[in-house]
């Protein structure tokens, strides 16, 4: 059963996956359009921040209890600021971030990846989606740390 069938059992605004499910035609009319979105709370990398579990015999790395945590707040943030009648985008998207860390400086890779993870099924359909990240940086605040990006089209 794919997304659309699902939005019309649960109506308007169902939930999968952390996500808001919408039809493919709402995101007509978001084209050049710069959103903006804030993530409290220091950025977890998803590749560094692995846990090893054994399952059959077999050791698999998994992402960290943290990361998921980081994760299922984010969601929570972000929920309220997305006009979820325009949501999942379905086409190729910019992302410009400011990662604003408390501690240590985290590897801007990880972090790039693991906000790209985060946006599946709530911004965006699949991060492959994500043509370009110029101008994303990382930035100390002990005080207040947070991710700031913006989101637009890409052409």
């Amino acid at each position: 059963m794919g997304h659309c069938e699902y939005e019309r059992l649960f109506k308007n605004y169902s939930t999968f996956a952390g996500g808001l499910w919408c039809d493919k035609d709402r995101t007509e009319g978001l084209e050049g359009e710069l959103m903006t979105f804030t993530i409290p709370g220091s950025i977890r990398s998803k590749k560094n921040s692995k846990q090893i579990i054994k399952a059959k015999g077999r050791h698999i790395p998994i992402s960290s209890k943290a990361y998921h945590q980081w994760e299922q707040d984010a969601w929570k943030e972000l929920r309220p600021q997305i006009p979820s009648l325009n949501f999942p985008l379905s086409h190729q998207i910019h992302i410009k971030a400011t990662f604003y860390y408390k501690g240590p400086r985290p590897d801007l890779h990880g972090a790039m990846e693991s906000l790209a993870d985060c946006l599946q099924h709530i911004i965006i359909n699949d991060d492959r989606q994500v043509e370009s990240w110029d101008g994303t940086r990382m930035v100390h605040d002990k005080d207040n740390p947070r991710t700031e990006f913006e989101v637009r089209q890409y052409e």
